[in-house]
C-alpha cells in the first residue's frame, strides 16, 4: 500500500505482547501499528519490531498482507494462527 491512516490504537489491559521480524520490503506494515519498539536487525535492512495489540485475529491478516515478508516470532498461539490462516488459503486456491 502507498499509504495507510495512522492507527488508532490506545494500549489497554489484556493486549498481547509481539514480536515481529519484517524484511525491509515489508517495512509498510509500521505505517499500520503502534510499535513500542524497532530495531535494525541485520545489514540487509530486516527490522525487529515490538508492539502491542488487542487484536491478534487482525494482526495475524495483517502479516499475512506482507506475503511472507513480516514473521511472527512470539507470541506462539499467532504465529501458528497466521500459519493456519495461509494454510486455508492456500487450500480455497487449490
Amino acid at each position: 500500500p502507498a499509504e495507510l491512516p495512522r492507527p488508532a490504537y490506545a494500549p489497554g489491559e489484556g493486549d498481547v505482547e509481539v514480536e515481529l521480524r519484517l524484511v525491509s520490503a515489508a517495512g509498510w506494515l509500521l505505517d499500520a501499528v503502534q510499535a513500542d519498539e524497532v530495531v535494525q536487525e541485520g545489514e540487509d535492512g530486516s527490522l525487529l519490531v515490538h508492539l502491542r495489540t488487542g487484536s491478534e485475529e487482525w494482526l495475524a491478516r495483517l502479516v499475512l498482507m506482507t506475503a511472507g515478508g513480516a514473521e511472527v516470532l512470539r507470541p506462539d498461539g499467532l504465529r501458528e494462527r497466521v500459519r493456519s490462516l495461509a494454510q486455508e488459503a492456500l487450500a480455497r486456491s487449490a
